[in-house]
Formats: structure tokens, sequence, C-alpha cells
């Protein structure tokens, strides 16, 4: 891969060889995802992303929409806010009917409240393709993603992934279900080959992640092997092997300083 593809939203550059921090918002009811927005708003994450499928009301489009203006306020306009809905096909415990979700989606797009959205791949080839267009068109960052809970393929087949996902969206996501140190190393080995990947015909940032308590070395800020985002723990541990905030930032830290 090209190291000098780099996406910029707000001042900070994704893919320049420095793991940006996300933080993840989970909190159920809008009560709950205010009051976690103000405790964190000034905490040294990079990104943070609304987990909109963890709102109770998430099938309500109104109360959504309502809500994210909020978010926006607390946060201020020069973070960096991504917005996520993710299905039942790929880990969420709320299921979204495929309209719908997309209408979240592109509703958010054309809000101008959001600087990051994430849409599955396997969500539906045309929309998809109009989501990410229609992302291109507003000035939204967008992350096409994938994530798989049944194990982790061979190095090969996650490279192949992410090269078919670079063609549309600017930034490629694959997070697989890390069970062991192999797994792990697979993951580690794909990115790697991923950054030195002369054939890919869209190169662009991507992220890797073992999900699982074995993947947390995919997750580390002082292990770089070309993925730009890692997720930290958020108020409730959203993933097993998630890493809280201040390590990573203090990990970060010791490996630029070295």
């Amino acid at each position: 891969m090209n190291k000098s593809i780099v996406v910029t939203v707000k001042g900070l550059a994704l893919g320049d060889g420095i793991v940006k921090i996300c933080y993840p918002v989970t909190s159920v009811t809008k009560e709950e995802i205010l009051a976690e927005v103000t405790e964190v708003k000034d905490k040294p994450w990079d990104i943070i992303e609304w987990r909109v499928d963890f709102y109770e009301d998430a099938h309500d489009k109104e109360a959504v929409f309502e809500l994210l203006p909020q978010i926006r306020e607390i946060i201020g306009n020069d973070k960096v806010l991504m917005f996520v809905v993710r299905t039942a096909d790929e880990g969420s415990a709320k299921h979204f009917d495929r309209d719908y979700y997309f209408d979240l989606i592109n509703t958010a797009i054309d809000s101008g409240l959001i600087d990051i959205i994430d849409v599955e791949y396997y969500s539906g080839r045309a929309k998809y393709n109009e989501a990410i267009q229609h992302a291109a068109d507003k000035k939204v960052v967008s992350i096409g993603s994938v994530h798989l809970y049944n194990g982790t393929p061979n190095s090969v087949e996650i490279v192949d992934t992410i090269d078919m996902i670079q063609g549309r969206a600017d930034i490629a996501k694959m997070a697989v279900m890390s069970g062991n140190k192999n797994d792990t190393e697979r993951i580690i080995e794909a990115g790697r080959k991923l950054m030195e990947y002369k054939e890919a015909k869209y190169p662009s940032p991507f992220i890797l992640i073992g999900m699982g308590e074995a993947g947390r070395e995919t997750r580390r800020t002082d292990r770089y092997f070309g993925t730009c985002i890692s997720y930290c723990m958020g108020k409730d541990s959203l993933s097993p092997g998630q890493i809280p905030l201040e390590e990573l930032v203090a990990m970060r830290e010791a490996s630029l300083n070295k």
C-alpha cells in the first residue's frame, strides 16, 4: 500500500502512520447518552463514535435526529464525530430493516452534523454504493465495514477483502474474531501485507481489528501494522480486548517519544 495515502477530516490525518483513537458512545437512554458525551468531551480521543443501535429509540428516526444535534453541540464543531448503526448481521443486538438502515445513514449524511459515516459493506450493493457516493458528495468521510464473528480468515483473504472495499469507501474496515495468538498474528501479517501491497487499484487507509481478548494486540497504538484507528473501551466495555482510552494514549505517546 502507498503509505502517502491519507484521509484528513477536520485536520485529523488518518493513515499517516499514527494510530488514532476512537471513543464509542454506547449508552442506552437519551439522558445516559448526553451524560456520557458530556463526561468524555474533553478527554484525549481523536474521534467520538455514536453507536446509534445501542440507543433505546434507535427505531424512531425522529428521536435519533433530535438527539444527534445535541451530541454535536456538546462536543463542539471542531471535534470529529462518527455515526454508526450496526445491524444484527454484524453484531448488533437490534435488527434494522435495510430500507430504514439506509434512511438513517443517508439522513445522517445530509444532516451536516457528522464527519464520518460507517456503512456495512454487505448491506446491499446498490444501496451501499449510493450511500458511499452520497457521503462523497456531502464531504463526509466514509468507512466501508465488514465484521466476521466466526473466526479469522487467512491473511490473503483479509487482504483481498480490504482491497475489495477500498474501491469506493474512503477507509476500509475489517473486524474478525480472534480466538488465539495465531489468529492475531494472521491479522497483523495481513496489515503488513496491505502496507506493501503494490497491486491495490485504490489504495486507502484501512482499519483491522481482532475482536476478543486474543485480539488485544491489534488494538495497541504502539504497534503499527497499518491500521489507522483503534477503538478504545467506552463507559461500558463494548468488546472483549478493548483497551482503556488513557492506556492507548500512553502507549502512543511512548512510541512517538522513542
